[in-house]
């Protein structure tokens, strides 16, 4: 055992977590750690089958959590959730569910063509100049 520690650079604890996680931890006739391998092997988490109702996630909470949790600093938050809110308030709008806080643009930074649509005032499609 001594070797295989040696050879490995883990100590017995480790060698025991990586048995287990192998699955390997069953076959050894003297590994007398049954109770350990029952409770790894004892599944209680259980999956709801369907969710009930989904709900918009808070900035606020979520930039708090991921601060606390990831260490991501609020505006990273910012940055990799509000694309996700803006999508869940577009789909929600579509949908007519007015009843929630959406957000809302303060001012628009570059107007988007239409499509077909000549970008400048006079309205003409593109394909007429």
């Amino acid at each position: 055992m001594d070797d295989i520690e040696e050879k490995l650079s883990l100590d017995r604890s480790k060698l025991v977590a990586m048995a287990l996680l192998l699955g390997k931890g069953r076959s050894v006739p003297d590994f007398t750690q049954t109770k350990v391998i029952s409770k790894f092997l004892d599944v209680k988490d259980k999956c709801p089958k369907k969710i009930q109702s989904w709900k918009r996630s808070q900035l606020v909470r979520l930039q708090n959590y991921a601060l606390r949790k990831l260490e991501w600093p609020e505006e990273y938050t910012e940055e990799k959730i509000l694309p996700l809110l803006t999508l869940w308030d577009s789909l929600d709008i579509s949908r007519g569910n007015t009843l929630v806080q959406h957000l809302a643009p303060y001012r628009i930074v570059k107007k988007r063509p239409r499509q077909g649509k000549n970008p400048n005032k006079t309205g003409r499609n593109v394909g007429n100049h």
